[in-house]
C-alpha cells in the first residue's frame, strides 16, 4: 500500500516560521543567561551562609533567666536555661548561662560539663564559639578564672549592664575577692567614661549612676573616674541635687559621708566640713544594729517611716542590700550614687591635659608639683594611666636626677613600698636601690613594718638619694611613669 504523506498543511503547523528564528534564540539565550547568573550567586553564597555566624538573640525566656540568676535563685534559672537550650541550642548566653548558675552554686565539675556540651553546640557557624571555648579553657584552671573570662564574653557580646551585675554578684560569692573588685570598677569606669552626662553646679560637676554597689565600690568607681562620692555643703547644693535627680529610679544613692573615721565623728572624704550643713532624715543617724557608717540620700521617702522626706539623708551599712530579697524597700537594684569632681579632681584633670612627658628607654615620666600623701599620689598616678616612678638602673637613676634638675619641690613620692620586703608598685624586681647613708631606717614606727604598707619612699633632688618616711606626709611631690607608653 502506498505511503500517506503528510499533509503540508499539518507540517506548517509544528514548524517554528524561519522568520522567527532570531525572536527564539535571542529568548533562550536570555533564560540561560539568567539561570547562570542564579547558579553562579549560589555557588557564591552557600559556602558563606554554611560557615556564617549566626545572630543569636537575647529571647524573653533568656532575660528571665538571667534576672533568676542576678537575683540568686540559681535552680530557678538552671531550669529556664536548660528549656530554651532545648529550642535554641546554639545560643551561647544558653550555655553561659547554664555554667553560671551551676558555678555559682558551687558546682564546678557540673560548670565545665555544661560549657563542654555549649561548645559542642555553640561551633563556628554560631556567634560566640570563640568566646566559649575560651572560658572553657579559664574555667578548666579555677572557678575564677573562667567567671572573669565569661563576664568578659558578655560585655563582647554588647551585654555591658549585664556584666556589670554579674561582677556584683562574683564579689559577693567571693566574699569581696580583689580580682573581682578591680574587674567591678574597672569596668564601670569604662562603661561610665564613655557616657559623659555631667552637669555643672558652683565650680563642680555632678553626675548620677543607676549601678547598684556597695559604698566602697562605689567610693573605687567614683576615684578611678578621677572624683569622689558627692558631698552636699548647703542648701544650694542640697537643691541642685534633688533637682539633678530628677527622671532617675533609684530609691538610695550613696554619698561621701562616713563615720568610720579616726574621730568616729561624722566627716566628707573630701575633708570639708561636715558639721555646717545637714539634711537628715527624721531619728536619723541612728546607727541601727551598730553597722551604719555611710552615709546616703533618699530620692523617695523611706516607705515605713512616717515623716520621711525625699532628699533627707540617712546612715547605713556600706552593703546594706545584701540582706534583702529583690522586690524589697533595701534591695540591690534601688542603690545607685552620685560622683563629683572637684578640687583634687580638678588637678587631675589639668594633669591628664597637660603634654610635659620626657621619653626614656621605653617609657615617658613627668613631675608634679603637687602636695599628696603616698596613697593620693598612687592613686593620681594611676588616674592618668600610670604609676608613681619606678627606678631599676643606674641609668635610670640618672636620667631621674637630669629630670628633677627644673623642679622646684625638694621631694617626691616614687614607686616604692614595704610589705615583708621593699617592692616597686609595677611588680618589677627590686635589685637596684640608691638609698641614703644610714637609710632606710623605719624612723619614728619602728620594726619590722609588719606589712603595713605605711613606710613609703621621697626624694632628694639635691643628692639623687632615698629615704623612707610616713605616708602621713602630704607636702611631697609626685613623678608618674608610663610604662611602654605609645602616646
Amino acid at each position: 500500500m502506498p505511503t500517506k504523506e503528510k499533509p503540508a498543511q499539518s507540517n506548517d503547523k509544528w514548524a517554528v516560521p524561519k522568520k522567527s528564528n532570531g525572536k527564539w534564540i535571542a529568548i533562550s539565550i536570555a533564560i540561560i543567561g539568567a539561570v547562570a547568573t542564579i547558579i553562579a550567586a549560589v555557588i557564591t553564597i552557600l559556602p558563606i551562609v554554611l560557615v556564617a555566624p549566626r545572630p543569636f538573640f537575647f529571647v524573653p525566656a533568656l532575660e528571665q533567666a538571667h534576672e533568676y540568676l542576678l537575683n540568686e535563685d540559681y535552680p530557678e534559672a538552671l531550669a529556664l536555661f536548660v528549656e530554651v537550650a532545648a529550642d535554641d541550642p546554639e545560643n551561647p548566653l544558653v550555655w553561659y548561662g547554664m555554667y553560671l548558675a551551676l558555678e555559682l552554686s558551687g558546682l564546678h565539675e557540673d560548670a565545665v560539663e555544661a560549657l563542654e556540651e555549649g561548645t559542642r553546640h555553640v561551633r563556628r557557624r554560631a556567634t560566640g564559639g570563640q568566646e566559649m571555648r575560651d572560658t572553657l579553657a579559664a574555667a578548666r584552671v579555677s572557678p575564677e578564672e573562667g567567671l572573669a573570662v565569661a563576664v568578659e564574653s558578655y560585655r563582647s557580646f554588647g551585654f555591658e549592664q549585664i556584666a556589670l551585675r554579674l561582677l556584683q554578684e562574683f564579689v559577693r560569692v567571693f566574699d569581696g575577692a580583689e580580682r573581682f573588685v578591680n574587674m567591678l570598677v574597672e569596668m564601670g569606669t569604662e562603661i561610665a567614661a564613655a557616657d559623659d552626662n555631667t552637669t555643672y553646679f558652683e565650680g563642680s560637676y555632678y553626675q548620677v549612676f543607676d549601678v547598684s554597689m556597695t559604698w566602697y565600690e562605689a567610693k573605687a568607681f567614683a576615684e578611678n573616674l578621677g572624683g569622689h562620692l558627692a558631698t552636699i555643703t548647703s542648701q544650694p547644693e542640697q537643691d541642685f541635687i534633688e533637682e539633678l535627680l530628677v527622671g532617675h529610679e533609684r530609691y538610695f544613692y550613696w554619698l561621701g559621708g562616713t563615720n568610720r573615721t579616726q574621730s568616729g565623728q561624722w566627716e566628707w572624704i573630701t575633708g570639708e566640713p561636715f558639721d555646717e550643713y545637714t539634711n537628715w532624715d527624721i531619728w536619723q543617724p541612728d546607727n541601727y544594729d551598730g553597722f551604719e557608717h555611710y552615709l546616703h540620700l533618699y530620692r523617695v521617702p523611706h516607705r515605713y517611716v512616717e515623716g520621711s522626706l525625699a532628699g533627707r539623708w540617712n546612715d547605713l551599712a556600706y552593703n546594706k542590700f545584701i540582706h534583702y530579697e529583690p522586690g524589697a524597700f533595701f534591695s540591690r537594684e534601688n542603690f545607685g550614687f552620685i560622683v563629683e569632681w572637684s578640687g583634687h579632681a580638678t588637678t587631675i584633670q589639668m594633669a591628664q591635659a597637660t603634654d610635659g612627658a620626657t621619653y626614656f628607654e621605653g617609657s615617658y615620666y613627668q613631675v608634679f608639683d603637687v602636695s599628696m600623701t603616698w596613697y593620693e599620689a598612687k592613686t593620681f598616678a594611676e588616674n592618668l594611666g600610670g604609676h608613681l616612678v619606678t627606678i631599676t638602673s643606674q641609668e635610670e637613676q640618672e636620667f631621674i636626677n637630669e629630670l628633677l634638675k627644673a623642679a622646684p619641690a625638694g621631694q617626691y613620692w616614687i614607686g616604692l613600698y614595704y610589705d615583708s620586703g621593699w617592692n616597686w608598685v609595677t611588680g618589677e624586681a627590686f635589685d637596684f636601690s640608691n638609698w641614703s647613708e644610714g637609710q632606710p631606717d623605719s624612723y619614728g614606727y619602728g620594726e619590722p613594718y609588719g606589712g603595713t604598707g605605711n613606710i613609703d619612699l621621697w626624694w632628694i633632688t639635691d643628692i639623687g638619694r632615698w629615704n623612707d618616711y610616713s605616708n602621713l606626709s602630704n607636702d611631697l611631690g609626685v613623678i608618674v611613669e608610663w610604662s611602654n607608653a605609645t602616646n
